[in-house]
């Protein structure tokens, strides 16, 4: 087959392709949603070459996947592995500035622990899952459906069987919560950092 050929193939088709190892459909898919993932995770980052070490990352973690062809949406799939990879080199960059600050403070030459941060990165993810908890229903099932499983309005409203423009005031009702619920936290500056790009 023509790279023509498997151009005018759907995501799906060219996930079954790459599940045969064919580098023919990777490099279409590759093709099809490097900038869009490059933009989101410059979003994020704000740096130009993390973004494009986030770009390749993703794509040889899809390329390594063990059974490509079950992905079910591919955008959305590359969407939340983008956003969760992004916020990983995000809170590894804010750990090291941490780290850093504290060897010239104490004169000390210690870097965080892998527990320590681990600690670090469970705290922040406690404090955003317990505002997410307190969501009215509604509204927290927009926000999940469109923040973290990556739908589209359109998608969102027929799956809960409700209008765009209801979807869209559902969000930024979530939005509005979000913030104000997270402001109460102590560290919220750090907080919003890492949830900014997603609001």
């Amino acid at each position: 087959m023509t790279k023509d050929v498997f151009v005018a193939l759907s995501d799906e088709e060219l996930l079954k392709f790459i599940s045969e190892r064919n580098e023919l459909a990777f490099e279409v898919l590759y093709n099809r949603y490097q900038r869009k993932i490059y933009t989101f995770a410059l979003k994020v980052l704000k740096h130009e070459e993390r973004a494009e070490d986030v770009v390749h990352e993703i794509f040889l973690r899809l390329w390594q996947h063990s059974q490509p062809a079950q992905i079910n949406n591919l955008e959305a799939y590359l969407r939340i592995a983008t956003r969760n990879y992004s916020l990983k080199v995000l809170r590894r960059l804010i750990v090291e500035e941490n780290a850093a600050e504290r060897i010239v403070n104490t004169q000390m030459g210690r870097q965080l622990s892998d527990i320590e941060e681990q600690i670090f990165f469970k705290e922040i993810d406690g404090r955003y899952r317990e505002v997410l908890s307190k969501m009215p229903s509604q509204q927290q099932k927009v926000y999940i459906l469109c923040k973290e499983e990556g739908l589209k309005y359109e998608e969102v409203a027929e799956k809960m069987a409700i209008s765009k423009l209801t979807v869209k005031t559902h969000m930024q009702h979530a939005l509005r919560f979000m913030r104000s619920n997270l402001i109460k936290y102590t560290g919220t500056v750090l907080i919003l950092i890492l949830l900014k790009s997603f609001f």
